[in-house]
């Protein structure tokens, strides 16, 4: 059974794949900005635009710099879709 996490990554890691142009083995947890030639500050900005799309989220410009890694990514997008489903 999938668990909310691995669906969250899975599913940043689809957004990743398309927005940076990634084969589908290139979306990891080691992935970082500037670390991939397609991942530069513009597609940063792609990036959290897609992520915002896809998941009905809003990240604010203070959050936006610490959305560093893939990692922080799922991290970021599960807390937020954790506290829209609290009551």
């Amino acid at each position: 059974m999938e668990t909310r996490d691995e669906g969250t990554g899975a599913k940043v890691g689809e957004v990743f794949r398309q927005v940076l142009r990634l084969d589908p083995v290139g979306a990891g947890s080691d992935l970082r900005l500037g670390g991939h030639p397609s991942w530069d500050s513009v597609a940063h900005i792609d990036l959290v635009l897609a992520l915002e799309r896809a998941f009905g989220i809003a990240f604010s410009t203070v959050e936006i710099p610490d959305l560093d890694s893939f990692d922080r990514i799922v991290s970021a997008v599960g807390r937020k879709l954790a506290a829209r489903a609290a009551p």
